[in-house]
């Protein structure tokens, strides 16, 4: 690359033409939520209006919470969303629909401060983001922004982004990027049933990579997140894996 190419995606105006466009999308993206969500339940929001009423009126003791939160939804457990609606609840009083897709929403903004830190470059800056963010956030099916159940899936690529970038980041064994990882692609776990496929993936990208120590750590990592993904309280759904 010459100079006169990196001193042009180094200019300052260029920077602010790309900082301009993607606060552009992500402010587009977040006003088109704020207009037209509406704070009533769709579809599975019953269930979780239901839980959280019983999770509000427990007096079971911190063991039956917990076991409400990890309760089997089809073949989902989706305590991260659960426990976001039920923490919300006890700031606002009130089981608000808006906030919960705000924060669903909001969500994709970490993946894209994380994208930005890995696709940055020395030829053209941060500029590839700006098409990334427009796919991500401003959605071509309402449903995918609107649909606060659907936020799972937010939060299990964002956790699973993480967890890839913790894994590859870290360098020794005790490092305490490993124990990051661990908890992001726990989290992804249980965000949506799809997070079970993060910790094979980062096993095989170790394999692949030659790092055998690291391979067999991820794979007791994934035996044990199996492990208790079904065994604990979980029935096959007929028409589900």
């Amino acid at each position: 690359m010459s100079v006169l190419e990196k001193s042009i995606y180094d200019h300052p105006r260029i920077r602010k033409l790309v900082f301009a466009l993607s606060a552009t999308v992500i402010s587009l993206s977040f006003y088109i939520v704020y207009s037209f969500e509406l704070n009533i339940p769709q579809w599975d929001d019953f269930s979780l209006s239901l839980i959280l009423l019983w999770l509000k009126g427990n007096t079971d003791g911190p063991f039956a919470f917990i076991s409400t939160l990890f309760s089997q939804f089809f073949e989902h457990k989706l305590v991260v969303y659960r426990l976001v609606a039920f923490l919300d609840y006890h700031l606002f009083g009130q089981l608000d629909f808006k906030h919960l897709a705000y924060i669903g929403n909001s969500v994709n903004i970490i993946l894209m401060l994380l994208l930005c830190k890995i696709i940055k470059n020395d030829r053209c800056g941060y500029l590839p983001l700006v098409p990334v963010i427009l796919l991500f956030l401003v959605s071509f099916q309402w449903t995918e922004q609107a649909w606060r159940n659907g936020a799972g899936a937010t939060y299990v690529l964002c956790f699973s982004g993480l967890a890839f970038y913790f894994a590859v980041l870290e360098n020794e064994l005790r490092s305490p990027y490993l124990i990051l990882a661990f908890v992001f692609s726990t989290l992804a776990v249980f965000s949506t049933a799809n997070g079970l496929l993060v910790s094979p993936v980062i096993v095989a990208y170790f394999l692949c990579r030659g790092h055998r120590s690291r391979a067999i750590l991820w794979a007791l990592v994934s035996f044990a997140q199996w492990g208790f993904y079904f065994l604990y309280d979980y029935e096959k759904v007929p028409y589900k894996p």
